[in-house]
């Protein structure tokens, strides 16, 4: 693990802090808010802040959840209540976590295009801070389709990997916990399975996703690869922008 010189924490072994440290020392040269006390600028600053922040916590949190949850279900997919309990807890907090990392990432990139074109990133009202990825792609697309940033944002925005990843925590978090169909001859002790079309009626459950650690690996594999590639592309868009923040094109 590496330790994030902005927040304080170790990073997961999947995400290099280093472009992360570099982003904040960056928005916070051309978004200081002790040069610039207009409002403006104070939220623009402070969205960004707020969002940086939530992504190295949602990230850190998304990581501690997956590894807790695979110590628990390598033990049993079909634990006492108390154990069943904590799997679940895990889950939840995992889903929520790991697309919030996202989401977060997202939003801190927003504000940061405020900073330097605000006219094309717009932060003038409350409603303005409702943002989510694909707005957000959609608008630096808008300002700059050649970006690599703004390429990155279209890609992770619309991979099927985001849309698994949010139907997966809109079902754990708007539906319940998801069911769990016992089977003979699977690879577990207690052998279970879970729907892989959780956001159906029941009646159309299609018990062939096994329970197993893979439930959270394959989002959490994919979250820190679509952050990596993230951090590297807005990390580049502050050192172009860096020297002469309002006279970028």
């Amino acid at each position: 693990m590496a330790i994030s010189e902005v927040c304080g924490l170790n990073f997961p072994n999947e995400v290099d802090p280093t472009p992360y440290d570099s982003i904040n020392r960056a928005v916070a040269g051309f978004a200081n808010p002790n040069a610039d006390t207009s409002a403006e600028r104070q939220n623009t600053w402070f969205a960004f802040a707020s969002a940086w922040n939530g992504l190295a916590y949602r990230l850190i949190s998304a990581g501690e959840y997956h590894d807790l949850f695979i110590d628990s279900i390598k033990k049993s997919t079909s634990p006492p209540a108390d154990e069943r309990f904590r799997q679940e807890k895990y889950l939840f907090g995992f889903s929520m976590s790991a697309l919030s990392a996202i989401e977060c990432g997202f939003m801190a990139a927003y504000a940061a295009g405020s900073a330097l074109f605000p006219e094309q990133f717009l932060l003038l009202e409350d409603r303005d801070l409702n943002k989510y990825p694909k707005p957000i792609a959609n608008t630096y697309l808008g300002w700059r389709n050649d970006d690599p940033l703004s390429s990155t944002l279209f890609c992770i925005a619309n991979s099927v990997e985001i849309k698994a990843l949010e139907d997966f925590r809109n079902a754990l978090s708007h539906r319940g916990v998801l069911p769990r169909k016992s089977f003979l001859g699977n690879a577990f002790d207690q052998p279970a399975a879970i729907p892989a079309n959780p956001k159906v009626l029941a009646s159309k459950f299609d018990y062939s996703d096994d329970l197993g650690p893979h439930i959270t690996s394959r989002h959490y594999i994919w979250t820190c690869s679509a952050l990596n590639s993230f951090l590297i592309a807005f990390d580049g868009f502050c050192a172009r922008h860096e020297q002469n923040p309002r006279n970028s094109s």
